[in-house]
Protein backbone atom coordinates (compact mmCIF):
# COMPACT_ATOMS: atom_id res chain seq x y z
CA UNK A 1 0.00 0.00 0.00
CA UNK A 2 1.10 3.57 -0.67
CA UNK A 3 -0.33 4.98 2.29
CA UNK A 4 -1.11 8.75 0.75
CA UNK A 5 -3.85 10.72 0.83
CA UNK A 6 -6.03 10.29 -2.33
CA UNK A 7 -6.69 13.99 -1.90
CA UNK A 8 -3.05 14.79 -2.34
CA UNK A 9 -3.13 12.35 -5.52
CA UNK A 10 -5.36 14.77 -7.46
CA UNK A 11 -3.88 16.76 -10.20
CA UNK A 12 -4.34 20.82 -8.85
CA UNK A 13 -6.11 21.79 -11.81
CA UNK A 14 -9.14 19.45 -11.69
CA UNK A 15 -9.64 20.03 -7.15
CA UNK A 16 -12.49 22.61 -8.31
CA UNK A 17 -14.46 20.30 -10.15
CA UNK A 18 -13.77 17.11 -7.58
CA UNK A 19 -15.02 19.60 -4.81
CA UNK A 20 -18.02 19.99 -6.67
CA UNK A 21 -18.53 16.37 -7.36
CA UNK A 22 -18.53 15.96 -3.68
CA UNK A 23 -20.50 17.49 -2.91
CA UNK A 24 -22.90 16.18 -4.96
CA UNK A 25 -22.13 12.78 -3.92
CA UNK A 26 -22.95 13.63 -0.77
CA UNK A 27 -25.93 16.09 -1.27
CA UNK A 28 -27.83 13.02 -3.13
CA UNK A 29 -26.29 9.88 -2.18
CA UNK A 30 -25.99 7.95 -5.48
CA UNK A 31 -23.35 6.95 -7.57
CA UNK A 32 -21.84 9.56 -9.88
CA UNK A 33 -19.99 8.73 -12.67
CA UNK A 34 -16.93 12.02 -13.15
CA UNK A 35 -15.99 13.40 -16.03
CA UNK A 36 -12.09 12.83 -16.83
CA UNK A 37 -9.47 13.99 -14.18
CA UNK A 38 -6.10 13.47 -13.26
CA UNK A 39 -4.49 11.09 -11.19
CA UNK A 40 -0.84 11.10 -9.62
CA UNK A 41 1.26 7.53 -9.54
CA UNK A 42 4.25 6.66 -7.60
CA UNK A 43 6.53 8.24 -10.46
CA UNK A 44 4.88 11.41 -10.16
CA UNK A 45 3.51 11.14 -13.84
CA UNK A 46 -0.28 11.70 -14.06
CA UNK A 47 -3.16 9.31 -15.37
CA UNK A 48 -6.29 10.40 -16.92
CA UNK A 49 -9.27 8.01 -15.08
CA UNK A 50 -13.12 8.12 -15.00
CA UNK A 51 -14.45 7.17 -11.92
CA UNK A 52 -17.80 5.98 -10.25
CA UNK A 53 -17.72 7.54 -7.02
CA UNK A 54 -20.54 6.19 -4.49
CA UNK A 55 -20.70 6.74 -0.17
CA UNK A 56 -22.06 5.08 2.45
CA UNK A 57 -23.96 7.36 4.96
CA UNK A 58 -25.05 5.56 8.69
CA UNK A 59 -28.89 6.24 8.89
CA UNK A 60 -28.29 6.35 12.60
CA UNK A 61 -25.72 9.30 12.99
CA UNK A 62 -26.45 10.99 9.83
CA UNK A 63 -22.26 10.98 8.86
CA UNK A 64 -20.48 9.69 5.94
CA UNK A 65 -18.71 6.86 6.69
CA UNK A 66 -16.57 6.35 3.12
CA UNK A 67 -16.60 6.88 -0.47
CA UNK A 68 -15.87 4.41 -3.11
CA UNK A 69 -14.34 5.28 -6.21
CA UNK A 70 -13.83 2.61 -9.03
CA UNK A 71 -11.60 3.99 -11.37
CA UNK A 72 -11.22 3.30 -15.08
CA UNK A 73 -8.00 4.30 -16.57
CA UNK A 74 -8.74 6.61 -19.63
CA UNK A 75 -4.85 7.56 -20.58
CA UNK A 76 -1.45 6.04 -19.27
CA UNK A 77 1.23 7.93 -17.88
CA UNK A 78 3.97 9.23 -20.30
CA UNK A 79 6.29 6.42 -18.03
CA UNK A 80 4.44 3.14 -17.82
CA UNK A 81 6.77 1.74 -14.38
CA UNK A 82 4.29 4.15 -12.37
CA UNK A 83 5.52 2.62 -9.07
CA UNK A 84 9.25 4.19 -10.01
CA UNK A 85 10.57 6.91 -7.72
CA UNK A 86 11.62 9.11 -10.21
CA UNK A 87 10.73 11.95 -13.11
CA UNK A 88 10.08 14.43 -10.26
CA UNK A 89 10.24 16.85 -12.97
CA UNK A 90 7.08 16.41 -14.15
CA UNK A 91 5.25 17.81 -11.23
CA UNK A 92 3.67 20.63 -11.94
CA UNK A 93 4.75 23.80 -11.09
CA UNK A 94 2.34 26.22 -9.18
CA UNK A 95 2.40 29.87 -8.98
CA UNK A 96 1.50 30.83 -5.05
CA UNK A 97 -2.13 32.01 -5.65
CA UNK A 98 -2.68 28.43 -7.45
CA UNK A 99 -1.06 26.52 -4.56
CA UNK A 100 -3.21 28.46 -2.30
CA UNK A 101 -5.99 27.79 -4.21
CA UNK A 102 -5.74 23.68 -4.72
CA UNK A 103 -4.82 23.54 -0.67
CA UNK A 104 -7.85 25.56 -0.24
CA UNK A 105 -10.20 22.96 -2.28
CA UNK A 106 -8.42 19.94 -0.57
CA UNK A 107 -9.59 21.50 2.89
CA UNK A 108 -12.80 22.18 1.45
CA UNK A 109 -13.54 18.24 0.47
CA UNK A 110 -12.22 16.82 3.76
CA UNK A 111 -14.69 19.97 5.45
CA UNK A 112 -17.34 18.48 3.25
CA UNK A 113 -16.35 14.54 4.26
CA UNK A 114 -16.79 15.41 7.75
CA UNK A 115 -19.78 17.50 7.50
CA UNK A 116 -22.93 16.71 9.28
CA UNK A 117 -25.15 15.58 6.08
CA UNK A 118 -28.36 16.87 7.92
CA UNK A 119 -26.37 20.74 7.24
CA UNK A 120 -28.66 22.92 4.51
CA UNK A 121 -25.60 22.03 2.19
CA UNK A 122 -26.60 18.36 2.31
CA UNK A 123 -30.25 18.04 2.74
CA UNK A 124 -32.38 17.10 -0.41
CA UNK A 125 -35.83 16.40 -0.87
CA UNK A 126 -35.15 12.88 -2.27
CA UNK A 127 -33.47 12.08 1.20
CA UNK A 128 -35.62 12.81 3.57
CA UNK A 129 -36.50 12.06 7.30
CA UNK A 130 -38.88 9.73 6.22
CA UNK A 131 -36.22 7.64 4.29
CA UNK A 132 -34.00 7.46 7.03
CA UNK A 133 -37.26 6.53 9.27
CA UNK A 134 -37.71 3.83 6.33
CA UNK A 135 -34.17 2.84 6.47
CA UNK A 136 -34.23 2.27 10.36
CA UNK A 137 -37.07 0.14 10.00
CA UNK A 138 -35.90 -1.86 6.98
CA UNK A 139 -32.45 -2.88 9.30
CA UNK A 140 -34.87 -3.81 11.93
CA UNK A 141 -37.16 -5.78 10.21
CA UNK A 142 -33.95 -7.80 8.92
CA UNK A 143 -32.71 -8.49 12.22
CA UNK A 144 -36.13 -9.57 13.54
CA UNK A 145 -36.17 -12.18 10.57
CA UNK A 146 -32.69 -13.18 10.80
CA UNK A 147 -33.54 -13.70 14.74
CA UNK A 148 -36.16 -15.45 12.95
CA UNK A 149 -34.33 -17.83 10.80
CA UNK A 150 -32.12 -19.00 13.34
CA UNK A 151 -34.75 -19.49 16.08
CA UNK A 152 -36.14 -22.37 13.82
CA UNK A 153 -32.48 -24.20 13.58
CA UNK A 154 -32.19 -24.44 17.24
CA UNK A 155 -34.80 -23.62 19.70
CA UNK A 156 -34.65 -20.88 22.50
CA UNK A 157 -35.59 -21.91 26.15
CA UNK A 158 -36.28 -20.00 29.06
CA UNK A 159 -36.17 -21.21 32.37
CA UNK A 160 -38.60 -19.25 34.10
CA UNK A 161 -38.91 -20.00 38.23
CA UNK A 162 -42.15 -19.44 39.33
CA UNK A 163 -42.84 -16.64 42.02
CA UNK A 164 -43.33 -18.15 45.54
CA UNK A 165 -43.99 -16.23 48.54
CA UNK A 166 -43.60 -18.79 50.95
CA UNK A 167 -40.23 -18.13 53.23
CA UNK A 168 -39.75 -21.64 54.31
CA UNK A 169 -38.82 -23.06 51.03
CA UNK A 170 -35.47 -20.47 50.97
CA UNK A 171 -34.86 -20.85 54.58
CA UNK A 172 -32.59 -24.38 54.07
CA UNK A 173 -30.48 -21.56 51.59
CA UNK A 174 -30.05 -18.65 54.38
CA UNK A 175 -26.58 -18.41 55.56
CA UNK A 176 -25.65 -20.81 58.91
CA UNK A 177 -28.93 -22.37 57.94
CA UNK A 178 -30.82 -20.59 60.97
CA UNK A 179 -34.27 -19.08 60.34
CA UNK A 180 -35.71 -16.29 62.67
CA UNK A 181 -39.10 -18.37 61.39
CA UNK A 182 -38.48 -20.87 63.47
CA UNK A 183 -39.69 -21.81 66.85
CA UNK A 184 -36.58 -23.52 67.87
CA UNK A 185 -33.31 -21.34 66.88
CA UNK A 186 -30.57 -23.74 67.78
CA UNK A 187 -31.59 -26.06 64.98
CA UNK A 188 -30.61 -25.67 61.58
CA UNK A 189 -33.75 -24.31 59.63
CA UNK A 190 -33.74 -28.12 57.63
CA UNK A 191 -34.22 -29.76 60.42
CA UNK A 192 -37.36 -27.85 62.18
CA UNK A 193 -40.85 -28.75 61.98
CA UNK A 194 -43.07 -26.05 59.97
CA UNK A 195 -45.14 -24.59 62.34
Amino acid sequence: ALEKNMIYLYHPEDLEYLQETYETLIRTRTAIHSKPYRLLTQNNDFIKVKTTFSCVINPWTKKLEFVCGKHQVLEGPTNPNVFLETNINNVPKLTDDQRTKARNCREMIIKIMNEDTLHPLFRSIKNSDSEMEHTSTWCLESITENINKSKGKEEIKFDLQEKDSSFYERDPFMLGGISPHHENDSKSSVETALS
